[in-house]
């Protein structure tokens, strides 16, 4: 299980720098955050987020729309790598993904 916690905070943090890389979601982006979704599905660390992020991630990616306030998305991606089942940090960061 340990390893499974370790993937899917990896994988956050891959989708992190992914971003930070382009506003714009890439393919790689979309492949990130499914991972994440498959593995929050297993993991022990509460993240409840995996599939609705998923969603958020490739719905931007459909449409070729960057995200907009990428400073505080940033900073909401860090914040849950240390505490991912925090429900705050995880609904502001879906109100900034659907700007």
């Amino acid at each position: 299980m340990d390893r499974l916690d370790l993937n899917l905070t990896s994988e956050l943090d891959g989708l992190r720098l992914e971003l930070e890389r382009s506003s714009t979601p890439s393919i790689l982006a979309v492949e990130q955050a499914s991972k994440i979704a498959a593995l929050s599905t297993y993991s022990t660390l509460g993240f409840d987020y995996g599939y609705t992020l998923e969603t958020r991630i490739h719905d931007k990616y459909v449409q070729n729309e960057p995200f907009k306030e990428m400073d505080q998305i940033q900073e909401l991606l860090l914040a849950l790598l240390k505490d991912p089942a925090n429900q705050e940090l995880q609904q502001r960061l879906d109100l900034l993904l659907v700007k």
